[in-house]
């Protein structure tokens, strides 16, 4: 009887290993640590790897609310972890940008194109150097030409008639935290875009980013959680009620790049495809509310805060994998998954604060 031979194991192949770079062993050391128990908390027990959980000075912001409403468990690594991707999100990017340029131009009550392109080049610039791949440097770059032809085109349109129909009251203003009734102490934190006065009238100013306008989400702006705060602190700071609120919304350019093109050539067929025609772009709609919707949504806020105090005692921290994939794979998935590994943590940077983006304005302002 004819023996079977025996089939032969492919041969192992030595998986090829990145050569060692200068300093690499030190910096890997210093972003584990970033996962260990921290040795000063008091003696008070440590739950996780990443220690106890520590929400500050327990302010709540409009993403900080968000976020915990989409998803509990993204909640947690966020803001009480203080987690955050390293790179850079271009949404997120493109919308501070136009912030910044918008605040600067009513602030100054005037525009030049050769300064902007020169803040321009400067914001593209940090902003490649924290970014992580070619994809998310990709991004920047077609999110720099989108703001390269919309600031322009924005201010051409509306920037001297606005200076003409508005006193500008104030521009872009972090407000402080104001203390929410009927809660543990829970404060209510936020940056509002602009204040302006029409005919004796005071007027909350909203700028907005949007990857695109419709009759739905038109329809959804009296509903706007985030501005009927803004509405509320702004009231109960100046001790004065405000009369309307002015939605003033750019669209993000759908014009990409074509094979092989240069970044000038790019820019320059998206700022005149926004001169031609800025209607296509840009929209405005002064939207009417009463004192009612804001008291609603200081009842709503307030027992919010009742969950979060719950959620923080029970340690329950539920997934909403439904919201997994919004706005692609979400960047706290492996965490889910696999739970704070240090050699997973290698992929996070551990936030200064709960709210960067209140410190950045803040340390700007100070400046």
């Amino acid at each position: 009887m004819r023996k079977k031979a025996k089939r032969k194991s492919a041969p192992r192949v030595k998986a090829r290993t990145q050569p060692k770079k200068k300093g690499f062993k030190k910096k890997r050391t210093a972003l584990r640590s970033m996962a260990a128990p921290d040795a000063s908390a008091g003696g008070q027990k440590i739950v996780t790897a990443l220690g106890e959980i520590n929400l500050g000075e327990k302010i709540i912001t409009n993403s900080a609310r968000g976020t915990f409403l989409d998803c509990r468990k993204k909640f947690l690594w966020e803001y009480a972890y203080r987690l955050a991707t390293r790179g850079i999100t271009d949404y997120f990017w493109v919308g501070s940008v136009c912030h910044e340029e918008w605040d600067l131009m009513y602030q100054r009550g005037k525009f030049a194109v050769k300064p902007f392109r020169k803040r321009l080049n400067a914001a593209i610039e940090k902003a490649l150097a924290l970014c992580v791949n070619e994809d998310q440097s990709d991004k920047v770059w077609k999110g720099g030409a989108c703001i390269g032809g919309l600031i322009p085109s924005y201010a051409e349109h509306y920037l001297e008639r606005d200076l003409d129909q508005f006193e500008i009251v104030a521009t872009e203003t972090r407000f402080e935290p104001i203390e929410i009734p009927n809660t543990s102490g829970w404060r209510y934190g936020g940056i509002r875009d602009m204040l302006v006065r029409e005919g004796g009238e005071l007027g909350l100013w909203e700028n907005k980013t949007a990857g695109g306008i419709d009759a739905g989400y038109i329809a959804r702006l009296p509903l706007d959680f985030q501005i009927l705060g803004y509405v509320w602190a702004t009231q109960t700071e100046m001790e004065e009620e405000l009369d309307f609120i002015m939605y003033n919304i750019a669209q993000k350019t759908k014009l990409r790049g074509r094979q092989g093109e240069a970044f000038p050539s790019l820019l320059e067929r998206i700022a005149e495809d926004y001169a031609v025609d800025p209607t296509k772009y840009f929209y405005r709609e002064r939207v009417p509310f009463d004192q009612r919707s804001v008291k609603n949504f200081v009842k709503e806020l307030s027992a919010f805060c009742g969950e979060l105090d719950r959620a923080i005692k029970d340690g329950y921290w539920s997934m909403n994998t439904r919201r997994c994939a919004d706005r692609g794979i979400c960047p706290m998935m492996p965490l889910c998954i696999e739970g704070p590994k240090p050699d997973l943590l290698l992929q996070y940077r551990r936030k200064a604060s709960q709210h960067e983006e209140l410190e950045s304005k803040k340390k700007a302002k100070a400046a």
